[in-house]
């Protein structure tokens, strides 16, 4: 079973994939073409932007389309020195680190934080800490936030939030055709314009559109904005469905491991459970030798975070403070809020059942 959701959805969307196929059987054009099919492929990419902008409460003209959220928050990068109220997942985001953020100023900087956390499901508070940030500066600061995790699970409005930039998902970790990226900006008077040729995006992003992507990006925000309940938060059963799976897990592992695993993260705010991902370590387990393990039975998850490549987050790893022969043994299980509860359950004993015979092994030795 594919238990690696949160790195990138493992089948596509078949609703929207099937409407990707007719809209490939009528045919686009360049978007910045002035004959008829360009300005009806144009069009396409304006509807999108409008269904986008909708579902997260922003105007259609503040939405701006990359290709994947690396992109994104490395463009945005270029504009300001980053800097975090307490913690950055993703390698892309070059940040400085402040902790307390009363305590430092810098010179043309935007604060950020993700909305949630695609390592351990966590939901942080955003709208609180953009209201700490602009006290404690006395002036309005400029906040961004990453709503990969988020998107699509809770409900968003950027002007209830305050902030004043947000990263949507890329494409593929919503099953959908990959190479498109939203970026929500308040005020453009922000951005910078890099580069030559091209103006498209107002060359805030120079290059022929990814049509097709943003085609499929648009309907999936359709969807968001027509049937509420797709959204996890809008959805009592998806979120019982969550919450049960959540606390299997949770009494399988201790079942069959008794002390040799520790949840990462299991709290309240993790079980409101819009968030279908937890972080679990084991005892003198080396995670990726499991991970190998676990995909040669057919079951796939991840060593903390896929962006990684495979090489170790010590910022991470030191702030969920692990025993020291738990810190090698962190794996992340992540799953679609439609695969069935037993299903998940039977892969969780599977998973159990290679921890204790990796565990023997090394204890024979």
């Amino acid at each position: 079973m594919y238990l690696d959701v949160a790195a990138t959805k493992y089948h596509m969307d078949k609703q929207i994939w099937d409407k990707c196929c007719t809209l490939a059987e009528v045919g686009l054009g360049n978007p910045s073409s002035l004959h008829q099919v360009g300005i009806r492929t144009k069009n396409i990419i304006n509807h999108a932007r409008k269904e986008i902008a909708k579902s997260i409460g922003a105007e259609a003209d503040q939405i701006i389309f990359f290709s994947s959220a690396t992109e994104a928050n490395n463009y945005l990068q270029r504009c300001f020195d980053f800097v975090t109220a307490r913690s950055v997942e993703h390698s892309s985001m070059n940040v400085f680190d402040i902790g307390d953020i009363d305590s430092k100023e810098l010179d043309k900087s935007c604060f950020t934080h993700v909305m949630a956390s695609n390592i351990t499901g966590e939901i942080f508070n955003i709208k609180s800490m953009v209201e700490k940030v602009n006290n404690s500066r006395g002036y309005r600061e400029p906040f961004h936030t990453d709503a990969t995790v988020t998107y699509g699970k809770v409900n968003i409005d950027v002007k209830d939030l305050d902030v004043d930039f947000m990263t949507l998902p890329s494409s593929h970790k919503l099953g959908l055709i990959g190479g498109c990226c939203p970026l929500y900006v308040r005020d453009k008077d922000y951005l910078k314009v890099f580069g030559t040729g091209g103006e498209q995006e107002g060359g805030f992003h120079r290059g022929t559109e990814n049509v097709m992507a943003i085609y499929a990006y648009g309907k999936y925000a359709q969807r968001l904005n027509e049937i509420p309940t797709y959204i996890i938060e809008n959805n009592p059963y998806a979120r019982k469905k969550i919450k049960d799976i959540l606390f299997s897990i949770k009494d399988i592992f201790h079942e069959e491991l008794g002390e040799d695993w520790m949840p990462c993260y299991f709290t309240p705010s993790t079980i409101k459970t819009m968030i279908p991902i937890v972080l679990v370590a084991f005892k003198n387990i080396d995670a990726e030798t499991l991970q190998m393990v676990l995909s040669n039975k057919g079951i796939y998850v991840s060593t903390l975070s896929a962006c990684s490549s495979g090489k170790k987050d010590d910022r991470i790893l030191e702030k969920l403070h692990l025993p020291n022969d738990f810190k090698n043994g962190t794996i992340r299980i992540s799953w679609d809020v439609t695969i069935k509860k037993e299903a998940i359950e039977n892969d969780i004993r599977e998973i159990a059942a290679s921890v204790k015979h990796m565990q023997s092994l090394k204890d024979v030795r």
